[in-house]
This record gives C-alpha cells, sequence and structure tokens, in this order.
C-alpha cells in the first residue's frame, strides 16, 4: 500500500527486500541489476507485490545504502 511517497509494507514484504538487498550486498550482478537496471524480473524473482516493485522502481538510488534509506527512513 502506498501513502503519498512512502509505501506501507507488510512485515512479510519486508522480508522479501530484505533477502533482495543481502543478495545485492555480496553478489554484483544482483547489485547491478537492482542499482541501474531497475530490472523487473529480479523484483519478481522476490515475489514482491506489483505495487511493491512498482514503488522500487521510483526509488533513484545510486547505491544499497540510498535505496535502504529510501525503503526504511533512518538506516
Amino acid at each position: 500500500m502506498l501513502t503519498g511517497d512512502r509505501a506501507m509494507l507488510s512485515a512479510e514484504e519486508m522480508h522479501k527486500i530484505d533477502k533482495l538487498l543481502g543478495a545485492a550486498l555480496v553478489d554484483q550482478e544482483v547489485r547491478r541489476r537492482l542499482l541501474r537496471e531497475r530490472d523487473h524480473d529480479l523484483l519478481s524473482e522476490y515475489k514482491l507485490t506489483d505495487e511493491t516493485q512498482a514503488w522500487l522502481s521510483t526509488i533513484q538510488a545510486t547505491s544499497l545504502m540510498e535505496l535502504a534509506r529510501a525503503i526504511v527512513p533512518n538506516v
């Protein structure tokens, strides 16, 4: 669910995002697909909802830290 420019994510959806970010930390290919290509196939592999995929695709981040901060403020 989106509220303004922020997503209200379920615990299950956050767990999926955590797994994705963890993979991106250790795998350069995953990181590239996530940050540079905004690869919807990658997001689908992690079974993220269409709404979450659309929201993540709007985040302009060039690093995992920037992406994490956009997802969870105060990181």
